[in-house]
């Protein structure tokens, strides 16, 4: 028996103790009572950075949807709304018509859009989103509106040529046209330029008639109330 014994203890593998496994029990799902750990208000922030821009996949729209389902909009938010959509209605932009060219008006002579809104005390993307509806009549307005304020900068700038002897150059200056502009129309319509400066030259002549006749006397660009 001893010797049997002994032959059994020397049969067993000298590796008995290093074949042996630890497996680690399964992890339990969040439905087991697991918490999910609460995200820190810096990391909610750099996940919404890191999202900025992405587009949503159909299946997040679908689910956005769904969750947004039945949601109040509040009577602020309303206002805001009509606010920014005000004249959405083709009917309601064409009512305005009068007030867009206005706009456009203020626009052509220097200020941004944004800045002409506000002037008529619109929301601030009021005539952007005009232009973005009606493009085209837009720009038929804008051409319109740019060739009348030239016409106008031009009679001006020649007034100023009927009574004084400034160069076209300067003339053109003073009341904001472009450089050579007003020598450039002076050529290519000579007959325009010499009557126009004629009839500028009798309006002052005639305004000055009247403003004698009222004991006004014009000296330079300075009036003199003649005294008793």
């Amino acid at each position: 028996m001893r010797t049997r014994s002994l032959k059994m203890e020397t049969e067993k593998p000298a590796t008995h103790n290093s074949d042996v496994l630890t497996v680690d029990p399964p992890a339990r799902p969040l439905s087991e009572g697991r918490k999910p750990k609460r995200l820190s208000e810096e990391h909610k922030e750099n996940i919404r950075r890191a999202n900025v821009g992405k587009k949503h996949t159909e299946e997040a729209k679908a689910k956005i949807s769904r969750t947004n389902l039945g949601k109040e909009i509040s009577e602020e938010h309303k206002a805001r709304l009509r606010e920014c959509n005000t004249g959405s209605n083709n009917h309601v932009w064409d009512v305005n018509i009068d007030q867009v060219k206005l706009a456009i008006r203020l626009h052509v002579s220097g200020l941004s859009m944004r800045e002409a809104s506000r002037r008529l005390n619109f929301n601030h993307s009021w005539l952007t989103g005009w232009k973005a509806r009606h493009r085209e009549r837009f720009h038929a307005i804008y051409a319109a509106e740019a060739e009348k304020r030239e016409r106008d900068l031009i009679g001006k700038a020649v007034a100023i040529l009927a009574i004084s002897s400034v160069t076209m150059e300067e003339a053109g200056r003073r009341v904001g046209l472009p450089d050579n502009l007003l020598e450039n129309w002076a050529q290519d319509n000579q007959e325009d330029f010499e009557k126009l400066r004629r009839d500028s030259r009798q309006e002052q002549l005639m305004w000055a008639g009247l403003l004698a006749d009222m004991g006004v006397y014009e000296a330079g660009p300075v009036q003199i109330i003649k005294s008793d």
